[in-house]
């Protein structure tokens, strides 16, 4: 029977904040972690069993993963692992007898030149290359409901957001009255983003609360940390009401997260409609009377990849 090794990566110092919640392995990007691209990667390619290594929170890859039933491969990650992540890459093709093939899962199927943890900036670019690829596989309940713009049938939209294309919106997101996303901007599932903020060129994480009138922008928001992928710099938010994890801990404060949830509840009853994103029609660009309240420090329109330019 075919087998293949996938190798997660270790935290590492080049992107230190993205393995801060959880093993780069499980980081979502575009409404899945790197690993269950891998998995699908593989089934297609005809292999049947993999073995996972992983020396960062095995625990939290074993508890996702289980026994792989749901991708309709044998799963198993050792308790020991012998293959490090300083591993050679080799490319997976169509297998052949029961030779074992092995990679580390630094990159996504089909874009082996792409490192995503060089930088953080190559995190967010790699994102947003692969929104095209993303939606191209079928995704239940993902549509795109104008050029370059995709989102889920089960986001609340309400019905002024303007979405500028590239951008992705995820499923069980919040987009309040006001709201701005893209250009390339990519919002993970279940994120709230609050009245008349803006997103753009950014990264929001998945379950990451942005607050109302906030600017997010050259930046990746993983719950309460802010990074710039300009400068290669992250910050912890203190102020909850401007960004923060909406699966934390609960405040020790009255005022903190349980009124906060609350409050989340009543904005989207009041701000978010649940619409069918086909009903979704562009609006004007809002007026420029937005208030800044978190933003990363470099304000600067953003540059790079011959991706930039189709902005």
């Amino acid at each position: 029977m075919s087998a293949a090794v996938l190798v997660c990566p270790n935290p590492l110092k080049s992107v230190p904040a993205l393995s801060n919640r959880q093993p780069l392995a499980l980081l979502p990007l575009l409404g899945r972690p790197l690993i269950g691209y891998w998995l699908e990667h593989l089934v297609r390619a005809g292999f049947r069993e993999v073995q996972v290594h992983a020396s960062d929170r095995a625990d939290r890859l074993r508890e996702y993963l289980g026994d792989g039933i749901r991708w309709g491969v044998k799963v198993e990650v050792p308790e020991d692992s012998a293959v490090s992540h300083s591993s050679v890459s080799i490319p997976l093709s169509t297998p052949s007898g029961s030779a074992a093939s092995t990679v580390v899962i630094d990159h996504l199927p089909g874009i082996d030149g792409r490192l995503l943890f060089e930088s953080y900036s190559a995190w967010l670019w790699v994102a947003m290359e692969w929104i095209s690829r993303a939606a191209a596989q079928q995704r239940m309940g993902m549509r795109e409901i104008k050029p370059g713009v995709w989102a889920s049938l089960r986001a609340r939209i309400a019905s002024d957001v303007q979405l500028h294309a590239p951008c992705w919106v995820g499923e069980h997101c919040c987009l309040s009255s006001g709201v701005v996303v893209g250009p390339f901007a990519a919002i993970e599932d279940r994120a709230f983003i609050d009245t008349a903020a803006r997103v753009s060129h950014s990264h929001i994480g998945a379950d990451t609360y942005v607050g109302e009138l906030s600017e997010i922008t050259n930046s990746i928001a993983l719950g309460n940390i802010l990074i710039n992928w300009q400068a290669d710099s992250w910050v912890t938010v203190p102020d909850e009401f401007l960004l923060c994890s909406m699966l934390d801990e609960p405040s020790t404060n009255e005022n903190g997260w349980f009124s906060r949830l609350a409050s989340f509840m009543a904005s989207a009853a009041s701000f978010c409609r649940r619409a069918e994103v086909s009903e979704f029609t562009p609006h004007a660009a809002a007026g420029s009377g937005t208030s800044v309240l978190a933003r990363s420090a470099c304000p600067s329109p953003i540059p790079t990849p011959e991706m930039a330019n189709q902005s």
